[in-house]
């Protein structure tokens, strides 16, 4: 079996299990207020992945150390049964499918605005105040992935 498809597994198996220990998401977005808009900043947190993973057909993506501490924060979250620590693994483990660069942090640091935390931190904001950060973190996630990730994969593409 190729590296290649070893590594791409192994990121799979790890990103399951935190979306396994990540369940929590659901009934939050479906129940609290403050969550409502959760699963749409998601989408937008997640969209430019698939594009970047596309730019780099055939090559190893990725790097180990997110995906190993998206494992161990959805294992202690699990654990623990704090939901925070599981939906922080998910986004590691989705962040260790990505190119190595300090580019994602930032990315990874706007994941926030789909997990039921923000609703915490923004409580005193009216609802609707909420929902737009929410939305508006997520686009703001998408536009630095996908300019520092295409960066990224341009430069060593080149010959």
């Amino acid at each position: 079996m190729s590296a290649w498809r070893t590594n791409r597994a192994a990121e799979g198996a790890v990103i399951v299990f935190a979306g396994w220990a990540s369940t929590g998401l659901v009934h939050a977005w479906e129940h609290s207020p403050y969550d409502r808009f959760g699963w749409l900043a998601f989408l937008f947190w997640l969209a430019p992945v698939p594009w970047i993973l596309c730019r780099r057909p055939g090559r190893v993506a990725g790097q180990g150390w997110p995906s190993w501490l998206g494992l161990t924060l959805a294992m202690i979250g699990m654990v623990g049964d704090l939901n925070a620590l599981g939906y922080a693994g998910l986004a590691c483990a989705v962040a260790g499918l990505l190119p190595g660069s300090a580019r994602i942090l930032p990315w990874l640091i706007l994941s926030i605005s789909w997990m039921p935390a923000l609703g915490w931190l923004a409580r005193t904001l009216p609802v609707p105040a909420v929902a737009g950060l929410r939305l508006v973190s997520g686009m703001v996630a998408v536009v630095l992935l996908a300019r520092g990730g295409a960066t990224k994969v341009v430069a060593e593409r080149s010959p």
